[in-house]
């Protein structure tokens, strides 16, 4: 009886020295969650610690936006299954994951041959909301190639997605998505691409109600502002002499597309209802109600009652002709002086134009048309340099489309050498004596029609 107690301890003592050599236990097998993370304890299936980064070579999981449960926001890379949608307002009772799939209700109670939302997971064939991730379909290229109301096919398919990470439905999800890539199909702009300020066509309110949906068409619209106005993110009506049209938030620059949400500049352009105003945007649509998405402001036409017309506004609404041009200039005409410059908007280069002994360079922009009336087109942060063979520069004139210090105006330019300056009109001056004279496009974007060089 005392040998087997001496024996029984010497065991005991045998597994606890074991298990103290053992601290890195192996690793546990899948439980019964789905995707990269099973069986974890947060919902979903995550265990808490991500399996990817949010870009685009290491992009998160449906698993890991579960996981970060809103601590994590902004726009990311998620790459996960597509599962289903949402079919009504609840993600708990309205999911659904099987063909046919239900278009989503107006507000008026009709219902639409699309939906606007997409439900994808970390595994194919997932059905427990719990473990899904929603995700809003805006109007465009990524509503209609993705909606599985239209595109049955995409159900269980992988998908790549660059979008907000937001509350969607109650649960963590992602909102305002600009890209997707399901196979080697992309919807949407893609954001590893440098996006210049669109070319616009001008349209009447009506025109643009009339033309179909896309996030890549950008329309200029004239008109009235009134209606009910969110002055933070800049939500009105626009009215013109064709109709009324709902601006779903107004910027005081072009933003492009999933580079980042609304920045609320609206309060800082001073706009009050009765505004008449020139804005771009593109056509979309919520709950079927049209909308101009992605507006930015162009110009001010005139102010409501009461108010001054034009104060700074953009393209020269104000009809500024420039200065008289200096004598003996040499003058640089964008309608008749071109160098090699690109007219395409997508294709920004550096460009030169050279004429009787002085060359002007563009490191970055295009000649571009707006009514009908040719400029140089220096995009934000690049240069416009001025170099004489002919003698050193003793005066430079620009005659811009817009005034003073807005948006395309001379007051956008910072000199490298010398005096320059303005007068809040649209002709900037730069004075001295040197062989070359760098401007930079500090502030915003210049579009200059006409250069006048005086050369000692």
């Amino acid at each position: 009886m005392k040998l087997n107690k001496i024996f029984a301890a010497f065991m005991l003592i045998a597994a606890v020295a074991f298990s103290a050599c053992t601290t890195n236990n192996p690793p546990v097998g899948p439980g019964p969650g789905t995707g990269n993370n099973p069986g974890g304890n947060t919902p979903g299936g995550g265990n808490g610690s991500n399996t990817g980064q949010g870009t685009l070579e290491s992009p998160f999981t449906a698993d890991d936006v579960i996981a970060l449960n809103g601590s994590k926001t902004g726009v990311y890379y998620v790459e996960a299954y597509i599962v289903g949608q949402i079919a009504g307002k609840s993600l708990t009772d309205n999911a659904e994951f099987t063909a046919p799939f239900t278009g989503s209700t107006n507000d008026d109670g009709s219902v639409n041959a699309y939906n606007t939302n997409l439900l994808i997971a970390s595994a194919a064939g997932v059905t427990d909301v719990a473990k899904c991730v929603p995700v809003q379909l805006p109007s465009g290229a990524i509503r209609s190639g993705l909606n599985l109301v239209e595109n049955p096919d995409m159900l269980g398919q992988k998908i790549l997605i660059y979008g907000s990470l937001e509350t969607y439905f109650s649960a963590p999800g992602i909102k305002s998505p600009s890209y997707a890539k399901v196979g080697d199909k992309t919807f949407g702009i893609d954001p590893t691409i440098e996006q210049k300020e669109p070319e616009a066509k001008v349209v009447t309110v009506q025109e643009f109600i009339d033309a179909p949906e896309s996030t890549e068409v950008y329309y200029e619209l004239t008109g009235t502002i009134g209606g009910t106005i969110n002055t933070t993110y800049g939500n009105f009506d626009l009215t013109d002499e064709t109709g009324t049209v709902f601006v779903y938030g107004l910027t005081k620059e072009f933003i492009a597309v999933g580079s980042t949400s609304n920045d609320k500049s609206y309060a800082s352009l001073n706009l009050n209802e009765g505004d008449k105003i020139t804005l771009r945007g593109f056509r979309g649509s919520y709950n079927g109600k049209i909308e101009v998405m992605g507006a930015y402001f162009v110009k001010l036409v005139s102010k409501g009652e009461g108010g001054n017309d034009n104060p700074g506004g953009n393209d020269n609404p104000g009809g500024n002709t420039g200065g008289t041009t200096p004598e003996g200039a040499i003058v640089f005409d964008a309608d008749t002086d071109k160098g090699n410059a690109s007219t395409d908007s997508n294709n920004a280069t550096e460009y030169t134009i050279t004429k009787d002994g002085v060359t002007i360079t563009v490191s970055s922009g295009i000649l571009g048309v707006y009514n009908n009336e040719s400029h140089y087109r220096i995009y934000k942060n690049q240069t416009l340099t001025v170099t004489s063979t002919a003698g050193n520069i003793a005066s430079i004139e620009f005659t811009c489309t817009a005034n003073g210090d807005a948006k395309y105006g001379p007051g956008c330019f910072t000199a490298s050498t010398g005096d320059y300056g303005h007068n809040g009109d649209a002709v900037g001056t730069w004075t001295g004596s040197a062989s070359e004279v760098v401007f930079t496009a500090s502030t915003n974007q210049v579009r200059v029609t006409q250069i006048a060089v005086v050369v000692e």
